[in-house]
């Protein structure tokens, strides 16, 4: 096979097939990159300050190292090693991508990314990627490429992308070699494919979901956690709801309540949330059964990751508690959640 002059790289390929259809990725370690920063200082812990916070909370179990600038938007990804790190996009467009220490162990240039969301594991010549679907500063979808190993988060812009407004999760079922995309643009809500196996990332025809399979939430601020329990699966909506609380929603039978996030002996609660991301199983002893991830801006003004365990909102949603519906007006069921409930009850009914 020809050498392509746009594929000059110094990363060599020990798996030719794998060098064909994934070698896109491997321009990434020349450009749109940047060293990570782990020489940060750790900013002095504040002292705790008693204030009046809803009744439901979740206990921080770490935190991060503060981000080099604001956080607007997070995703979780886990490696083909089958380690996990949490990619944050900052307010200056750079993404920084933190491992589960809380440490930075990645870092992209600035003005490259707008948001970012779902993932999937990719290994080239024996380095580990992380590719998540990510928006452009241009409103465009690209792929946000992590290599802890080499300390950089790459770019990969797509064949042709229509101009998005925002990005969307939802459940994948796509093959190794295939990317579920999932945006909202002009007020409607699409899905697509990213093919992997050619030399360019291309994106297949966008087309709107039927109501059966519209189990989708999009945005920054809001996350859908699908997590195993006995034999069923428990679907929890999470927003946040005001600068310090998040309202949890269970799909099934529309029952929410509101936390605030409980600080510990060593980490502090944010005060400003600005993006939420789960992952719905297993990751380590502390996370059982699920990590949740809050990004948020804390007192002495930097903006830090909390890293949650999911066992406390899935034992509050579990079908043996009594979990009673909030009565607060302010909590009334969005398009999205009532779409959610749609879709399960028409997915039971045919069933």
């Amino acid at each position: 096979m020809n050498e392509r002059v746009w594929l000059q790289s110094s990363v060599t390929f020990v798996n030719t097939k794998l060098a064909i259809s994934l070698g896109f990725l491997a321009t990434f370690l020349t450009f749109s990159c940047s060293p990570a920063e782990n020489s940060e200082e750790i900013a002095p812990v504040q002292p705790n300050i008693e204030t009046e916070t809803p009744q439901n909370t979740l206990p921080i179990i770490w935190e991060s190292k503060p981000a080099a600038a604001p956080i607007i938007d997070i995703a979780i990804g886990k490696s083909e090693s089958g380690a996990f790190y949490t990619t944050a996009i900052l307010e200056d467009g750079s993404a920084q991508t933190f491992d589960m220490d809380g440490i930075p162990v990645a870092r992209s240039k600035p003005d490259l990314f707008a948001e970012i969301s779902s993932s999937k594991p990719i290994s080239v010549s024996g380095t580990d990627l992380i590719a998540h679907i990510a928006k452009s500063q241009d409103d465009l979808l690209s792929l946000a490429l992590v290599s802890p190993e080499n300390k950089i988060v790459g770019f990969s812009a797509l064949n042709t992308s229509p101009t998005i407004d925002t990005l969307c999760e939802a459940k994948s079922d796509q093959p190794m070699d295939k990317m579920q995309i999932n945006y909202e643009s002009d007020d409607a809500i699409f899905k697509a494919a990213i093919d992997l196996s050619t030399d360019t990332p291309v994106l297949a025809a966008a087309q709107t979901p039927n109501i059966s399979e519209t189990d989708i939430i999009c945005g920054p601020t809001q996350t859908l956690s699908t997590s195993a329990q006995s034999l069923e699966r428990k679907a929890l909506a999470i927003s946040k709801q005001s600068q310090s609380t998040l309202l949890v929603t269970d799909i099934q039978n529309g029952s929410r309540q509101t936390y605030s996030l409980k600080e510990g002996m060593s980490v502090n609660a944010p005060q400003a949330l600005s993006s939420v991301a789960t992952y719905p199983d297993f990751i380590s002893i502390d996370y059982p059964q699920g990590l949740l991830v809050v990004a948020g801006e804390h007192n002495d003004g930097s903006s830090k990751l909390s890293y949650i365990s999911m066992e406390t909102l899935l034992d509050d949603f579990s079908d043996d508690a009594d979990t009673p519906q909030e009565e607060d007006a302010t909590n009334t069921i969005s398009p999205e959640i009532k779409a959610l409930q749609d879709a399960l009850k028409a997915v039971s009914e045919e069933n």
